[in-house]
């Protein structure tokens, strides 16, 4: 395995929060479906309060995946520029991101 594979990535204070925030969320969320389980509330409102938890982690993932186009694939680019030789790993195509996209905005693998 290369060493570039294990890479961490600084991000800046606003996407941080934004992306903290996001899970703040979710995660109330997630405890307010586990506190109507423990009130037996009725099914279908439970599984409403899933597809939103649902829909939440694709934001959250949709968030990922454009901080991830705008800073890291330029960055990537400038060093394959420079000659730098990047791990397999570090790159996805086009056509990945392009399916990405497509399943955290619809949901539906295509």
């Amino acid at each position: 395995m290369c060493e570039d594979c294990h890479k961490t990535r600084e991000r800046s204070d606003e996407e941080y929060k934004r992306l903290i925030n996001r899970l703040n969320r979710i995660e109330g969320q997630v405890r307010g479906i586990r506190g109507m389980l423990e009130r037996d509330a009725y099914c279908i409102d439970i599984l409403s309060q899933t597809a939103a938890v649902g829909a939440a982690l694709n934001a959250f993932s949709r968030e990922l995946l454009a901080q991830r186009d705008r800073v890291c694939r330029a960055l990537m680019a400038e060093l394959a520029d420079q000659g730098v030789e990047l791990c397999p790993f570090a790159a996805l195509s086009d056509k990945q991101l392009a399916f990405l996209e497509k399943y955290f905005t619809s949901n539906v693998l295509p």
